[in-house]
């Protein structure tokens, strides 16, 4: 038997939903998926835009929620995104895009209410005190940086609860007699998901092309070799002194450590690990001419690791004399 055109409408919104309530942080899962969801349910809501006012209102949620979903994706792609990140603006439109999902869910179930009750069924109010426990309990844990298993497990069978409940309420309208018609359209959904893609590619590539590196003033380094800095490096090297970290330093700070009576090394196997990237921490004690006298290197090197822009390496030195 062939599905009415309202249960592949509704179908396809609930998927979209579901798709986009999904954090899979792989293969830029977390941004296909989203890209996905918010595209089924602007085709989904866009069939329904002449139903009623809260379905229309879906709509123009759904379109808000491409549109925000491509910026996000584009965004992500530039270099310095976290000075955009930090601006009110952003912090603003981030918001929308997050209570937007529970927007369109809460527009969903009003048009549907408004439907039934035009054909004289009646449906509790449940679902829709559900959709904002949902979304609270979300928020607080959000605000708190929650990131434990357990309650990540229960919000996300909350989360599919309601989409169920969303379901039974459609096939109730559907057995009322509800009955979605298809009407025609300049563009069709093939066509918009196409330019949708296209967009959000062709800001990739202005991103990558244009914002996706440092842009650096390179000069000619001074090859002149200063014979008494080139005499303490040998030196310090005979001590043990790790190459790669006598390259770092200064030539004061090479200087400084002329006639070294010895070098201690804490070289740990270890590294810091962030969310973004890894740092290798290193120290280095290096006993004077002057007995007694000791300078204290601490030394990190580090590679930040993006999502988009490739890696950054970078690496600091800090010098404690005592």
């Amino acid at each position: 038997m062939e599905e009415s055109f309202w249960k592949q409408t509704y179908e396809k919104i609930l998927i979209g939903m579901g798709l986009f309530g999904i954090t899979l942080k792989f293969l830029f899962l977390n941004q296909i998926l989203p890209f996905i969801g918010a595209l089924l349910l602007f085709t989904g809501f866009r069939k329904l835009r002449s139903e009623n006012r809260w379905l229309k209102a879906g709509y123009a949620g759904a379109a808000l929620e491409v549109v925000i979903t491509i910026v996000t994706i584009v965004l992500g792609s530039v270099l310095e995104r976290e000075k955009i990140y930090a601006l009110y603006a952003w912090k603003g439109i981030d918001f929308c895009g997050g209570i937007l999902p529970v927007v369109l869910m809460i527009c969903l179930f009003l048009g549907m209410r408004e439907e039934l009750e035009q054909r004289d069924e009646k449906i509790k109010s449940e679902v829709l005190l559900h959709i904002i426990i949902w979304y609270a309990v979300v928020t607080v844990l959000a605000i708190q940086e929650y990131e434990g298993w357990i309650l990540g497990f229960v919000i996300v069978a909350a989360y599919i609860g309601i989409l169920v409940e969303l379901k039974n309420i459609a096939e109730k309208l559907e057995e009322a007699g509800y009955v979605l018609e298809e009407h025609s359209v300049r563009i069709s959904d093939s066509r918009c998901a196409a330019g949708a893609a296209i967009l959000t590619a062709a800001g990739l590539f202005v991103s990558y092309t244009c914002f996706g590196a440092y842009h650096m003033e390179w000069t000619t380094a001074n090859e002149t070799q200063d014979p008494a800095c080139e005499e303490t490096k040998a030196h310090l090297l005979s001590l043990g002194f790790p190459e790669d970290i006598l390259h770092d330093l200064k030539k004061e700070d090479i200087l400084a450590c002329k006639n070294a009576r010895q070098v201690l090394l804490n070289q740990s196997d270890d590294s810091l690990r962030g969310r973004d990237g890894q740092l290798q921490l290193d120290g280095l004690a290096v006993e004077l001419e002057q007995e007694g006298q000791w300078k204290v290197i601490h030394h990190s090197y580090g590679m930040e690791i993006r999502a988009f822009a490739g890696q950054k390496q970078y690496r600091s030195i800090r010098h404690i004399r005592k």
